[in-house]
């Protein structure tokens, strides 16, 4: 970071909130609060520790134990939970609601909440934050899977950015519900915005592309800094879709495109974030034990008691989902090496991105006939690393420009 982000950095704890209002009166104190943040020279937000920012992928973090029912129970919870509405004409990101759940909370009230709260715990292990301030910030997708993509934005304290901020969460991840294995995949460019909202993010737009294809169970996390989207352009042979059109007699998870978004936040909780209301928790399957001990010693009373079978087949569906593993079932991507040369084997493609008023365009060549016959050949290839060579020009990378009119 230059000298002068620098100073636009530290004048965000004495950046004054000028009312556009005729009364110009005092901003309150919980504005001026939200404005003292302390922020590192990476732009974000101080705690003690460290976090791995590196993109990771575990293949299957559920328990081996989940069937059809199961994940109908937390496809219909993730359905109900789910109040992403469309794009209104004059916003620059999606108007859905997002929940928090504060790291200080001791007892989830549903099965999402606890699924919630596991995700948070596994990625800040040996952190150092103020819980009353920390914790999750979650919602939920249940979309179409040929038409239900994600344009690419960043996740941020949207609320800040009309005092002139970005902030963001430590960072991201996305659990995939469904089991579809055509839909759109999960895309993260290393591109990050500028602290400053009104400074222009246009540039390269980082040497690594990660595309992830959704597999149930599958979680992936990644720098909460970072541009991302789930492109249904990247839908592999969408014309071949025709396992999933016959919808009658499937269940939710075989029909669309689910998946489970929480963000990690230290030491910041985002103003457009709020507790799950109590009229959504009534709706969704409770949670029915109070902590992750009652769960442990759960487990090994049904392993010690092999005549209580119908008890065993009672707690199982209470246990299934929110029982989650991380252990020993990390995946590495493919990497596939994106050379100018090869530009005749290369795609052109070119996304919207609204910040600010201002019309973007997002551009990468993306090398779909690598990528589909790497598919082909290897099971495990729905899931892959695009590495560009940075010495090549800028129009030749993933990058971000002003939309030319």
């Amino acid at each position: 970071m230059d000298e002068i982000q620098e100073k636009k950095r530290k004048r965000l704890v004495e950046k004054e909130i000028n009312s556009s209002d005729e009364d110009s009166s005092s901003p309150s104190s919980e504005e001026e609060e939200e404005l003292a943040i302390n922020l590192d020279q990476h732009g974000r937000i101080i705690f003690g520790g460290s976090l791995n920012y590196d993109f990771q992928c575990y293949e299957n973090i559920f328990d081996e134990r989940m069937d059809d029912a199961s994940y109908a129970t937390l496809s219909n919870d993730c359905d109900i939970a789910f109040t992403a509405r469309e794009m209104e004409d004059d916003d620059d990101y999606s108007s859905g609601d997002t929940f928090f759940l504060y790291a200080s909370e001791d007892k989830p009230r549903t099965k999402l909440e606890q699924l919630v709260k596991r995700i948070f715990r596994h990625h800040t292990k040996g952190i150092n934050y103020d819980p009353t301030i920390s914790g999750a910030e979650w919602w939920t997708l249940v979309v179409d899977p040929d038409d239900g993509g994600v344009g690419f934005h960043w996740d941020k304290d949207y609320n800040l950015e009309h005092h002139g901020v970005s902030i963001f969460p430590h960072m991201a991840t996305v659990t995939y519900i469904s089991n579809l294995p055509k839909a759109a995949p999960t895309i993260i460019m290393e591109k990050t915005a500028p602290p400053m909202y009104a400074d222009s993010i246009e540039g390269k737009a980082g040497e690594n592309v990660y595309i992830s294809w959704p597999k149930q169970g599958r979680h992936i996390t990644f720098d909460g800094r970072f541009l991302h989207a789930a492109c249904t352009e990247l839908i592999p042979s969408l014309s071949s879709t025709s396992s999933n059109n016959n919808k009658k007699g499937l269940l939710l998870h075989d029909t669309k495109r689910i998946s489970l978004l929480v963000n990690v936040w230290l030491n910041h909780v985002p103003k457009g974030a709020s507790k799950l209301p109590k009229h959504i928790v009534n709706k969704l399957s409770p949670f029915l034990f109070d902590d992750d001990t009652t769960i442990a010693n759960m487990h090994s009373n049904n392993n010690n008691n092999n005549n209580n079978n119908n008890k065993q087949k009672k707690l199982k569906r209470h246990i299934d989902f929110v029982d989650v593993n991380f252990h020993n079932n990390m995946k590495q991507p493919n990497d596939i090496v994106v050379k100018k040369k090869d530009m005749e084997s290369l795609k052109m493609f070119e996304w919207e991105l609204f910040v600010n008023s201002i019309e973007y365009v997002v551009r990468a060549y993306i090398p779909i006939k690598a990528i589909e016959a790497f598919k082909g050949n290897h099971l495990d290839g729905n899931l892959c690393r695009l590495i560009y060579d940075m010495t090549e020009e800028e129009a030749f990378l993933p990058n971000i420009q002003v939309k030319k009119i």
